[in-house]
This record gives C-alpha cells, sequence and structure tokens, in this order.
C-alpha cells in the first residue's frame, strides 16, 4: 500500500511540474511577444489582405511564381542526391520502425516543413522551410545511404555500392559548391 501511495504522489509531482511548466512557457511567450503586438498586427492585416486579394509579394512574385521556385530551391540548398538519399531512407525507417521514437519525430518534422512550404507558397511571407528541414532530412538520408550501401538487395549489392558512392560523391560535391558560393 506504501507503494501505491509513493507512486501516485510521484505521479501527482510529475503532472503538476508539467503543468506548472506549459503555463510558465505560455507566460513568457506572452510576455515576450507583447512588445512586437503592433507589428504584428500591421504584419498580419497585410498579408491577409494581400493573400485575400492574390497580390505578389515584396519581391513581385505570385503563388505560381513561388511554387515554380520550390523545386529549384530544394536543389540549390539541399541537392538531388540528399533528396534521394532521405526519399530512400524515410521509406525504410516507415517499414522497419513504423512505431520507434526517430521515426515519428522526423515524420512530424517533415510534416511541419511542408505546412511551412504551403504557407510560403500560399501567402507573401517568405519562409526558409528548406532550413528547418535540413537536420531531418540528413538522418533520413543517412538511414539511406546506409541500407543502401549495406542492406541493398543481395542480388545487386555491388551496384547499391556503386550507386551509393556516386550518391555520397555528389551530396561532397553539391555541399562543397554551396559553401564555395557562400565565400563568395
Amino acid at each position: 500500500m506504501r507503494l501505491i501511495r509513493a507512486e501516485v504522489l510521484k505521479l501527482r509531482r510529475r503532472n503538476g511540474m508539467l503543468a506548472m511548466t506549459a503555463i510558465l512557457t505560455f507566460v513568457a511567450v506572452a510576455v515576450y511577444y507583447a512588445h512586437f503586438m503592433p507589428t504584428y498586427r500591421a504584419e498580419f492585416a497585410r498579408i491577409g489582405h494581400e493573400t485575400a486579394t492574390a497580390a505578389r509579394d515584396a519581391g513581385g512574385r505570385t503563388i505560381g511564381d513561388r511554387l515554380r521556385v520550390v523545386p529549384y530551391s530544394l536543389g540549390i540548398y539541399i541537392g538531388a542526391p540528399v533528396l534521394l538519399f532521405a526519399f530512400v531512407g524515410a521509406v525504410e525507417l516507415a517499414i522497419r520502425r513504423t512505431r520507434d521514437r526517430l521515426t515519428l519525430a522526423l515524420g512530424g518534422w517533415i510534416l511541419s516543413c511542408l505546412a511551412f512550404l504551403a504557407l510560403g507558397v500560399l501567402t507573401p511571407v517568405d519562409m526558409r522551410y528548406y532550413l528547418a528541414a535540413l537536420p531531418a532530412l540528413a538522418i533520413a538520408a543517412g538511414y539511406g545511404a546506409a541500407w543502401a550501401w549495406n542492406e541493398g538487395w543481395p542480388l545487386h549489392r555491388l551496384l547499391w555500392r556503386v550507386t551509393a558512392a556516386v550518391f555520397l560523391a555528389a551530396t561532397i560535391s553539391t555541399a562543397f559548391h554551396a559553401w564555395w558560393n557562400a565565400l563568395g
């Protein structure tokens, strides 16, 4: 009986701590962002008006223009090899580890980035979704590259390893090219 009471007290303390953490987080965010409310109101009014009237954004781009630049941005900032490895890794994670915490976290992460992608296309706000997606894509791409190198179909294992090596070289080349361009 004492053990049950002790466990109940632990649970109450833990729930109390979680509730207090949530309340204080809300208060901290509200207090911090309260300073910016006039700016937010003005920007939300502008965005709402521009979205409702299908106006061009500050760069003069329409929704169609913003949609057409998505593949280009993904190719420039992430690269096709990483996207292909990430796709293979996501499929591998989804098949083998469907209820794993990492798989669920990566899935939620990518879904939130896709939501920001949609917001960036549909509204005149420039969202940098690809920067937020990079860590999740890197993890999934790592799984994809490891699968292609170690566990590719046995009949074609050499072909999978050559393909993985070529794609890894292309990934390094893309990263070096982006780094070199950033230097000027």
